[in-house]
C-alpha cells in the first residue's frame, strides 16, 4: 500500500494505491473510504490538530539544534526553489496555524464531488467494490 499527497497546490490530490486480493477488494475499498471520511469529518479534530502541530514543531526544533540536519533541510529548501529563510518562515506558519485553516484545506482537498476512483482487476472484484460503495458515476474501460 502506498499513499501520496500533494497539498498546497492549485490541484491538490491524495493518491492511495496498492495490491489487494480481488476477493477482499470490497472490504479494502470500504476501509479506505471510511478512513478518508474520518479525515474529512474531523473526528476529535481539535485534539488531533494540537498534537500534530506540536509534533511538527518539535521536529523542526530538533532539526535546528542539529547542524547537519539543518544543513540538509536548508539544502532541500533551496533545491525546491525556496530561499534559505523558508525553513524559518515555515516554522512560523506552523506555529500560527489554526485548526480552521486545516479544516478548510481538508474540505478543499477531499471534495467528494471531485473525487476519482480507479479500480483495476478481475471484473468480479471490481463489481464487488462498486456494489458495496457509493463511488459516483462508473465508466468501464475495456482492455485493449
Amino acid at each position: 500500500m502506498s499513499v501520496g499527497a500533494s497539498l498546497g497546490l492549485e490541484h491538490p490530490r491524495i493518491e492511495i494505491g496498492g495490491a489487494v486480493d480481488s476477493a477482499r477488494a470490497d472490504e479494502a475499498a470500504s476501509a479506505l473510504l471510511a478512513a478518508i471520511k474520518r479525515i474529512r469529518d474531523g473526528d476529535d479534530f481539535a485534539r488531533r490538530f494540537a498534537y500534530a502541530r506540536r509534533r511538527v514543531l518539535r521536529r523542526m526544533l530538533l532539526i535546528q539544534g542539529d547542524p547537519s540536519r539543518l544543513a540538509e533541510e536548508l539544502a532541500r529548501s533551496v533545491k525546491s526553489g525556496y530561499g534559505y529563510s523558508y525553513y524559518e518562515e515555515l516554522a512560523s506558519k506552523v506555529a500560527t496555524l489554526k485548526p480552521q485553516d486545516v479544516r478548510d484545506e481538508v474540505e478543499r482537498t477531499i471534495d467528494l464531488a471531485r473525487s476519482v476512483t480507479l479500480l483495476e482487476g478481475p471484473e468480479v472484484g471490481v463489481r464487488r467494490v462498486l456494489s458495496g460503495n457509493e463511488l459516483g458515476p462508473v465508466k468501464f474501460l475495456e482492455e485493449p
